[in-house]
Formats: structure tokens, C-alpha cells, sequence
């Protein structure tokens, strides 16, 4: 479970909220404004009365009460990083993550008081609602395998699975009715999932789809108001649109029939409306439509992104987290400012740089055209242009060690699959036929093969190997084990070092490309791939670890022996996106630093006695990754300008606008 970018130093702002525009698009009102950062979570309590929300202070994240407007907060906890607040049905109880150092359960009472801690252990459990007597949170534990859906009562009485005989094999998801007499249950084998209903203690389960392309939401987005409907995603026309299941006739029902991709559905509280995030506009804006089908009505016109979706009680306004972005793609100069390559101010860009061997061209994934696309631009200056464009989502390019090739993933064909194409352009190939999904290839030396994860015949990925011209792929292991980071070949291409975890925490495996049984190597027990990279030379490989809620950069010989902490700073950072110098005397990485503005700028880390460092950049209000270095010891890089409220926007005038549904 990645940390969110909850890193920003927040104040409170009220604002007007006029008629709308020409077009009868509503205006928004800004609830809660912060400086700079992420999504603040929002989230009403079920009368109306009271937004509950989570906020950086200090550098830690804590969660906030106040009126409904955002007005006289209150304080309720003072944990590590505290997230994502889920109010109890009757209002008195308010769960939330915490991290301590993994992520557990934790309660508060919303009116002020101690806070307490319901689960334990190295598995990261996440509420994601309650039981209808308020007697417990339901919550969503990873790490142990296939995940599974518990209770964990409130009284701190042992916990349960929500729901009994549940099958080892698949991963579930399970979300209880509003009356908590029946169980929506998305069921994943592999990259196979699929919609259930049945009684609540297990009993009566029947499937409601066979697609095996579906995603639930939180219950309460799942099911209807009144318990007749499941609401889900599913990407079975290619693109993701938001169908409904009757749970008494199985019947189906396309809600949304765009081409573009509509997620992160909200049932209305009548039940005959759904509020959704699409950008079927060419920018992700907040849409509504009916239940039964038919015509979508848009809500927001705007270039900021819309996320975590939430009705007022009498359905006459939405809640929801509003993100403005501002995208560059630049390169450092010596003691000056830097080179900027790409400007693109309300639009994201993701991933790393890819830079070609020649450093000629370098590639990026971005969202100008309203879905993910690979540009190229040259690293001398000039116009992004599309790379392997289609009409659905590309991302995360790497070129070949000779430059000839690119791989990278797409979900063109329905599910993320990697795919290889010539730089200079042509037909994109395929390199696994298959219904899963494949993610994070990874050249070998010589660039002969090429590494991917894959849930392909088994509930967890694993690492699998295919010749870069094609042929058939070669699962490498059957650890069982959440895989994280993307695989590093070791420079004589005879082994790759995998960063996974477990129940028993996390390790660092090599792995025989040529058979045989993984090789573990000791590393720290909560290690995280936010640093994961290999040195050039191949021995050391660099990774995150967690202490006390902070992440620091950490390096493991692979020789065998002691990890060694790199980083100087002890606390308030969270160190990422391990870089490796040409010659390996030094590790660049991205440091959040929450001091003042949550700015994360690069930092050199170079080794020796003692480890020195120093800032490659130092802008602020900019989340900054390194890409790559290149021959002249500049380096490339994305900066991302981030700036998030809530706001709130009245939906009922446009209701009434249109006939009844």
C-alpha cells in the first residue's frame, strides 16, 4: 500500500457559489483549500452536519472534524500518518488508517477522545465501512497472500472474516448491504474477477458476472440505497463503464456506454442517480447519470481532476476532492535553472523519463489528451509528439539497451499488457497472449529477453521471462508473495533481484534466470520498492525502509551482508525513486521533505566515509523524480505542481432540469 501525497501545509477558505456557466454547468464552491498537495479524503458524516478529513500537520498526516463547510476543525488524532476517515452509521465513531509502522485499523470518537488501534500485525488492513449496528469497521487485509475481507469489532473482540467459507484461492472483496443481510463479493483469480451476491453469513452465493473484467467500489458505492442493485466497473467493451446487477434477477445493465473511461461511481441517496468521474470531455470531470440509463449530464468543466465522490445527505450537492496540476519534464543544469523540455500546466505527467541510449529522446507518459499517452520529446529542446498512441490508456516506456525497441504497457486489448514496438515507430507486439494482466517489464543486459510480472495462472504476480523477438513466456518464479518494484537484471544477465513481502515482512530475492529455487538476501523487514533500483556494477541494490512512519534510503551488497542506511536526515522525510549514477558512486533519489510546503526535490547521496549529499534541485510547492542521468552528469527529470481542495457543488437545479429518470 503505497503512502498518499497527503503532504501539503493546509488553511481554510470559504468561498461563493454562483449559478453556473452558459452551458448550465454548475459552479463549485470550495469548501476546504490547502496550499499545495494531494486529495484530502473528505468525508460527510451520515446527517450531513459534519466533514471529517485528513491533513498534513508537522509532516504527519491527523484527522480532522468540522462543520459541514470545513469550518471550526477539530483535531481528533496525532498518529504517524493517519488517512482516509470512514464514519460509523449512527455518526459517534470515525475509522481510519494508521500507520504504526504498517497500516492497521484505528478508531476515534468523532466527538474527541483517545483514539484506539483494532488491528495489528505486518498485513495492511484499510477500512472501507462498518456493520449497521456500528458494532464493528469491516476492513480490507493485504499482505498475506490473497486478500481478504474481515471485521474487527469495536469493543476489540477477535477478528473475523466477513465472510465464512470463503474461498483460499481468490483474492474477495466483500461489501455488505445497508440493511447487512447480504454480501456483494468480487471474487479475483489471477487477473480474472468476478461480481457475486449472497446471504451474509455465505450462504445462497450466486455469480453475477462472467466477464471476469470487473471492480467493486467501497459498499457505499456498491450497492443501491434500497439494496436492490450492485453498481461496478467493468472494461469489458474495452474501456471502463458502470454497470448495474439486479441481485433478485441477475439482470445487468449498462449505465455508461462512452468510449472514454467512466470510474469512481457514487449512488445518489434516492438510488436514481449515479455521479461519476469520466473523461469522456477530453479532461476528467464529474458526470452524472441515470441508474436505469441514459442521457449523461456534466457537472464540472474545468482542467482539474476530480476524485473521491460524496452526495450530501439530501442529495442536492456532491463532495468531492478537486486536484490542479502542473506539469514539467526538465533537465538540470550546472548551478543555474534548469532546462525545461515540457510545460504543461493543468495536465499530469507520470512515471519516469525513459531516456534512449544515444540521450537524443526521451519518453514520458502524460494525460494532455484527457487519457494516459507516451510523448516524445527531444532532449535538445523541442515539441512533445505521441508515441504508439491509441485510444485507451498507454504508460511506463522503456527503450532496449541498444535503442531499437520500447516496451510498455497498455490496457488497448481490455486488461494491462506489455507490449514491444520499434522506436522509430510501427505496430505494437504483444508479448503475452493472455487475460491477465502483465506490468513493469524490464530489458535484460543484452536485450535478448525481457522480465514481467504476471498474474497469469496464479492469485499473486510472479515473475515471468520471453525473448524479446517473441516465442513463448517462461514463468521464473511461484513465491506466493506480494512482488513490488520492477525487476532488476544483474549486469552479467544471469539473475534478476526481486523486492517482494510477505505476512513474515519483506525481502530481497535473487532470482536464477536460468531455473531454479530464489535466492533470499538480507535486507530490512519493512522494506518498500520506493528506492528500489540496482547499481550499475550490480552490488548494491537500493530500497526504501520505514521507520517511525518515515522512509529512508537503505542499500543491501549483493554479495551478502549488512544493509547500510545512506540517508543523513533522520526524520520528516520520505526517501524515493532510487536513481543510480553511471558509475555507481552515487544514488539519486526523491525526497519528500514536510518541513513547510511538502516539496519533494532530488537529492545525490554519494557513497563513501562518511556519505555525502546534496540537493539537485530545490523548487518549491514540486514533486520532482529523477529519471535518468546522463554522460555529462546532468539529470532528467518530471516536476509535478500540485494544488487540492474540496469543494462542493450544487447538483439538485440540474436534476430538476431533466425529466425523472
Amino acid at each position: 500500500m503505497s503512502r498518499l501525497r497527503l503532504v501539503v501545509l493546509p488553511f481554510l477558505a470559504l468561498a461563493g457559489c454562483s449559478r453556473g456557466d452558459a452551458n448550465g454547468v454548475p459552479e463549485q464552491m470550495t469548501v476546504l483549500r490547502t496550499e499545495m498537495g494531494s486529495v484530502l479524503t473528505p468525508a460527510l458524516s451520515p446527517d450531513g452536519s459534519r466533514l471529517a478529513w485528513s491533513q498534513p500537520v508537522g509532516g504527519q498526516a491527523r484527522i480532522f472534524v468540522g462543520a459541514a463547510d470545513g469550518s471550526n476543525p477539530v483535531m481528533l488524532t496525532q498518529g504517524t500518518w493517519d488517512i482516509d476517515p470512514y464514519w460509523s452509521p449512527d455518526g459517534q465513531w470515525i475509522a481510519f488508517f494508521g500507520e504504526s509502522p504498517g497500516f492497521d485499523v484505528w478508531v476515534v470518537p468523532a466527538a474527541g477522545g483517545e483514539p484506539r488501534q483494532l488491528t495489528s500485525g505486518p498485513a495492511n488492513d484499510g477500512p472501507i465501512g462498518w456493520l449497521p449496528d456500528n458494532s464493528g469497521v469491516v476492513f480490507i487485509r493485504a499482505g498475506e497472500g490473497s486478500t481478504r475481507t474481515m471485521v474487527a469489532p469495536l469493543d476489540g473482540g477477535p477478528l473475523r472474516e466477513l465472510v465464512a467459507g470463503r474461498n483460499a484461492d481468490a483474492s474477495q472483496w466483500a461489501m455488505l448491504s445497508p440493511d447487512g443481510t447480504r454480501v456483494a463479493m468480487l471474487l479475483q483469480h489471477g487477473s480474472v474477477s468476478t461480481v457475486w451476491v449472497a446471504n451474509a453469513d455465505g450462504s445462497n452465493a450466486r455469480q453475477l458476472t462472467t466477464d471476469g473484467l470487473e471492480a467493486l467500489g467501497g459498499a457505499d458505492r456498491t450497492w443501491s440505497p434500497d439494496g436492490r442493485f450492485i453498481a461496478f466497473h467493468s472494461r469489458r467493451t474495452g474501456t471502463t463503464d458502470i454497470w448495474t446487477a439486479n441481485v433478485e434477477t441477475g439482470e445487468l445493465r449498462q449505465v455508461t456506454t462512452d468510449i472514454r473511461n467512466d470510474m469512481e461511481h457514487s449512488w445518489s441517496p434516492d438510488g436514481r442517480w449515479i455521479a461519476y468521474v469520466s473523461d469522456r470531455g477530453g479532461q476528467f470531470d464529474l458526470w452524472i447519470s441515470p441508474a436505469s440509463g441514459g442521457e449523461a449530464l456534466r457537472v464540472t468543466h474545468d482542467a482539474e481532476l476530480e476524485t473521491d465522490i460524496g452526495w450530501t445527505p439530501d442529495g442536492q450537492a456532491l463532495y468531492y476532492s478537486r486536484l490542479v496540476t502542473d506539469a514539467q519534464v526538465a533537465v538540470t543544469t550546472p548551478g543555474g535553472a534548469p532546462q525545461v523540455l515540457v510545460e504543461w500546466p493543468g495536465r499530469q505527467i507520470q512515471d519516469r523519463v525513459a531516456l534512449s541510449p544515444d540521450e537524443r529522446t526521451a519518453l514520458f507518459t502524460g494525460d494532455r489528451s484527457g487519457n494516459l499517452d507516451i510523448w516524445s520529446v527531444p532532449v535538445a529542446g523541442g515539441e512533445p509528439a505521441p508515441f504508439a498512441a491509441s485510444p485507451l490508456d498507454d504508460r511506463s516506456p522503456t527503450y532496449s539497451p541498444d535503442g531499437r525497441q520500447v516496451a510498455f504497457e497498455s490496457n488497448r486489448a481490455g486488461n494491462w499488457d506489455v507490449y514491444v514496438v520499434g522506436s522509430a515507430g510501427g505496430e505494437p507486439r504483444r508479448i503475452a497472449d493472455w487475460a491477465s494482466n502483465e506490468y513493469d517489464a524490464s530489458w535484460s543486459p543484452d536485450g535478448s529477453q525481457i522480465a514481467f510480472w504476471s498474474s497469469h495462472e496464479t492469485p499473486q504476480l510472479e515473475l515471468w521471462v520471453v525473448a524479446a523477438a517473441g516465442g513463448a513466456p517462461r514463468r521464473l518464479t511461484t513465491m506466493g508473495r506480494t512482488v513490488m518494484g520492477v525487476p532488476q537484471w544483474s549486469p552479467d544477465g544471469k539473475s534478476i533481484y526481486v523486492l517482494s513481502s510477505s505476512s513474515e515482512g519483506a525481502g530481497l530475492f535473487r532470482v536464477p534466470v536460468a531455473g531454479g529455487r530464489p535466492q533470499r538476501l538480507e535486507t530490512s523487514t519493512v522494506a518498500r520498492p520506493w528506492a528500489a533500483a540496482l547499481s550499475p556494477d550490480g552490488r548494491w541494490y537500493g530500497y526504501s525502509a520505514i521507520e517511525r512512519g518515515w522512509a529512508f534510503v537503505e542499500i543491501v551488497p549483493t554479495a551478502g551482508g549488512a544493509r547500510r542506511r545512506i540517508a543523513t536526515r533522520n526524520d520528516r522525510v520520505w526517501n524515493t525513486r532510487g536513481v543510480w549514477a553511471r558509475d555507481g558512486s552515487a544514488i539519486l533519489i526523491s525526497e519528500w521533505q514536510f518541513d513547510d510546503d511538502g516539496t519533494e526535490n532530488m537529492i545525490e547521496f554519494t557513497l563513501g566515509e562518511p556519505v555525502t549529499s546534496r540537493e539537485l534541485t530545490a523548487r518549491p510547492n514540486s514533486f520532482e523524480i529523477a529519471g535518468a542521468t546522463l554522460k555529462d552528469g546532468r539529470t532528467i527529470y518530471t516536476a509535478l505542481g500540485l494544488k487540492a481542495d474540496v469543494a462542493r457543488v450544487s447538483v439538485g437545479a440540474l436534476l430538476a432540469t431533466r425529466s425523472s429518470p
